[in-house]
């Protein structure tokens, strides 16, 4: 995927992008190369070492939802989870 293309579905700044898949390269855990059909563009790929961190990050980022979401009803969640989206996409529209 190219890095402007990641920042855009991870609705991130180009620097902020930038610095982060940097600091992740230096873990060794993505690899940065420049598009051959494009020189300006470079390309993002996982690395064998971040594709060992999936299972991991998984269960922490299952974790966290569970303790946001914790003494709601599954209705409630169900309405936060529709409320949040429609923030977002508020968002999304004004920017």
């Amino acid at each position: 995927m190219a890095q402007h293309e990641l920042g855009h579905v991870l609705q991130t700044c180009e620097p902020t992008i930038s610095l982060a898949l940097r600091r992740l390269e230096v873990m060794r855990f993505v690899r940065r190369e420049k598009n051959p059909a494009n020189r300006r563009e470079r390309l993002v790929f996982v690395t064998e070492d971040g594709r060992r961190l999936r299972p991991i990050l998984a269960s922490i980022a299952r974790d966290i939802n569970a303790a946001a979401i914790k003494g709601l009803s599954e209705k409630q969640a169900d309405e936060l989870k529709l409320l949040l989206w429609r923030v977002i996409g508020n968002l999304d529209v004004g920017l």
